[in-house]
């Protein structure tokens, strides 16, 4: 699958004997948090809420492959 935002491609290949990490993951920063998570909780994404990060807000979500990933935006507060 690739994935691309502006000059920043990321292309990620498939392993047929893949398992997923329980802990590794990638993380995105995105500018709209809450409209991201509405859109994966409509779509029967997981949404994982984890421990505080000092100057985010986050979450945690799986791709359909059990990929952990993680969303993040700056805190407001």
């Amino acid at each position: 699958v690739w994935f691309e935002t502006g000059t920043v491609p990321l292309h990620l290949g498939v392993d047929p004997a893949f398992t997923p990490a329980t802990k590794a993951h990638v993380a995105f920063q995105i500018p709209d948090l809450d409209a991201v998570r509405a859109r994966l909780s409509a779509s029967g994404c997981p949404i994982v809420v984890d421990e505080p990060l000092p100057g985010y807000d986050r979450y945690y979500s799986s791709d359909p492959f059990g990929n952990r990933i993680e969303l993040l935006s700056p805190s407001e507060a």
